[in-house]
């Protein structure tokens, strides 16, 4: 697809599915990451706000302009939000001549931008729900009155939008129960980090014991007990947990992550597969509810494209992989599973077979899954 103008508010997620599918639109088209929940008001507005940032070519971060006063009662907020979205639909379609505008939507919670479309009808706006999580239940908390909220959002989304695609064949199923219309896409691989110069990086871990290791957030989603257990009951292990540390995480968490036998930190993208690279095991050490369970965590590609064993907890999704992933489902399996893939080297056909996966999810072939339903759409 090419000059087309696509309004994409970011996600707030390690896998940075917003961002990422950014990059690779505005190789062709006019791209806007649309940040919704800080606005200005054109009444407080200052020379050291910026309302455009560019990004690179074509690629921009809009923060939107709020014009009514009045804003703390909830029907001038909800106008705010319309006008600003009609100016930066004006700015992209008409000022900048784009053929076509286009939200591509990551959050059930944005369901408003898309009972705006009558409000934008002058440009015509479509909108695509890219299901990329299980957004209907939030993993920090117990099932709550907010998640039934979530749920009618999902709902009403999946319904309402003009195309809905899903990044698994979990999600895929769940859409499926709204509407049967729901495109398979890849799951969204950052291939470019991941290439000879990166698997070779500077960063070496000095142990000579099998390492065990995590790569990604550090974060509320961690089984905090299973992994106190695994890491005070293997000194012959040393456990790696490397990536940023989330909001605030637990005490627990943090005493765990002091372990002596535990090594910490974090990278520059570029940086990832180096450290990967230097496991004899990776895992996704998630906690049991229903938001991991219907995860697709994106960390199993970045695993596969360096070619090692994955022991995980129990994830829906990856019962497809099963040739290449461990599910435990107890402290036992997982000690069991564990002391069998570091005492043994991971089998070399199994390894390309992996790589090759990982390939087939790069952001590249994502987009262009999705762009040949849009273009259908269109």
């Amino acid at each position: 697809m090419q000059n087309n103008f696509f309004v994409i508010p970011p996600l707030n997620d390690t896998s940075n599915f917003a961002f990422e599918t950014a990059l690779v639109l505005a190789k062709n088209n006019l791209v806007v990451l649309y940040n919704h929940a800080s606005p200005i008001s054109i009444f407080r507005l200052t020379s050291n706000q910026k309302l455009f940032q560019i990004v690179k070519k074509n690629l921009y971060k809009v923060r939107p302009l709020h014009i009514l006063p009045f804003e703390r009662f909830s029907v001038i907020y909800r106008l705010n939000q319309k006008f600003a979205l009609f100016m930066i639909l004006f700015w992209g379609v008409v000022m900048r001549k784009k053929d076509s505008a286009i939200f591509w939507l990551f959050h059930p919670s944005l369901i408003w931008m898309v009972n705006a479309r009558n409000f934008l009808f002058l440009f015509k706006p479509k909108f695509l729900y890219d299901c990329v999580d299980f957004f209907s239940v939030d993993y920090t908390k117990s099932l709550s009155k907010s998640d039934g909220i979530a749920l009618l959002n999902e709902s009403e989304m999946l319904k309402k939008a003009d195309l809905v695609t899903a990044n698994s064949l979990t999600l895929l199923q769940y859409c499926r129960k709204f509407r049967m219309n729901v495109h398979l896409v890849a799951q969204g691989f950052r291939l470019q980090s991941f290439n000879k110069n990166s698997l070779a990086g500077k960063m070496k871990f000095t142990t000579d014991k099998p390492i065990v290791g995590y790569a990604g957030g550090i974060n509320k989603r961690l089984d905090v007990q299973l992994l106190t257990k695994l890491v005070t009951q293997n000194k012959q292990w040393t456990f790696i947990f490397w990536g940023p540390t989330q909001t605030s995480i637990p005490r627990k968490l943090k005493k765990l992550l002091a372990a002596k036998n535990v090594i910490t930190g974090e990278s520059k993208k570029g940086e990832i597969a180096s450290i990967i690279q230097q496991f004899d095991v990776a895992i996704i050490p998630y906690s049991k509810n229903p938001f991991n369970f219907h995860s697709f965590p994106v960390k199993l590609f970045e695993y596969f494209y360096c070619g090692k064993p994955v022991v995980s907890s129990p994830i829906n999704e990856l019962r497809h992989y099963s040739k290449y992933v461990a599910i435990a489902n107890t402290t036992s399996e997982w000690q069991s599973k564990l002391t069998l893939y570091t005492k043994r080297s991971w089998n070399k056909t199994l390894a390309h077979e992996q790589k090759k996966i990982a390939i087939s999810h790069s952001w590249k072939n994502k987009i262009a899954q999705t762009e040949v339903a849009l273009e259908r759409q269109l």
